[in-house]
């Protein structure tokens, strides 16, 4: 990888479907940093609302410029630990610091 990975950083992805027939592209936030092995951990944004105990809509003030082109959820409770790290791609954008 050529870039470093920055929490808070919103990055594209491509994730496998549970019966990994197909990916599908979407937009993760990066929990963290790299770790040792070269992996992070990142959280799942969707189009789909999300219970309250599962996540929350992200708002246009949640980011440091232009918000995602769609209403957006962060899914706390779906975290990952990207371990293709060449399937992540240049940072989208980032979240406003609070």
């Amino acid at each position: 990888m050529s870039f470093e990975i920055t929490p808070g950083t919103i990055y594209s992805a491509f994730f496998p479907f549970s019966d990994l027939s197909v990916s599908k592209k979407c937009p993760v936030l990066a929990l963290g940093s790299l770790d040792g092995h070269g992996d992070v951990r990142v959280a799942f944004i969707t189009r789909t609302p999300v219970a309250e105990e599962s996540g929350f809509e992200l708002t246009p003030d949640d980011y440091d410029g232009a918000p995602l082109p769609f209403t957006s959820n962060l899914r706390a409770d779906k975290t990952y630990f990207r371990l293709e790290l060449g399937t992540v791609k240049l940072p989208l954008l980032r979240f406003a610091h609070h």
